[in-house]
C-alpha cells in the first residue's frame, strides 16, 4: 500500500505527488473565430475558475492572440508551458498557479 511508505522527494511525498496529479484536471476553451479582446477576457475568465496545478488548452485563430494571451499571463502569473500554431490555429496550454 502506497500509503504505507514514505518517500520524501524535493520536499514532498510520493503519495503526496500522485494525489496532485490525480487531482489536475485539463479544461480545452475553444475561441475560434473571436476578435481582441475576447481570448483574453475569456481566457481571464476561465483561469479565474481553475484550482491551482490546472491545465488551460486555448485554441484561437485571431493573430493578436499570441500578443494578448502571454502578456495577461504576465500579469496574472500563470504559466505559458507551450505555444504551437499550425495555419491559423493559436494553441496556448497554460498552467494555473
Amino acid at each position: 500500500m502506497m500509503a504505507a511508505f514514505h518517500i520524501v522527494m524535493a520536499g514532498k511525498s510520493v503519495a503526496h505527488a500522485q494525489y496532485a496529479a490525480a487531482t489536475m484536471t485539463e479544461k480545452t476553451l475553444n475561441l475560434r473565430g473571436l476578435k481582441c479582446p475576447l481570448p483574453a477576457l475569456r481566457t481571464r475568465k476561465a483561469l479565474t475558475a481553475m484550482a491551482k496545478g490546472d491545465v488551460l488548452v486555448v485554441e484561437c485563430t485571431d493573430p493578436l492572440s499570441a500578443v494578448d494571451i502571454p502578456a495577461l499571463l504576465n500579469q496574472t502569473g500563470d504559466i505559458l508551458e507551450h505555444t504551437s500554431r499550425a495555419a491559423r490555429l493559436l494553441t496556448f496550454r497554460i498552467r494555473k498557479r
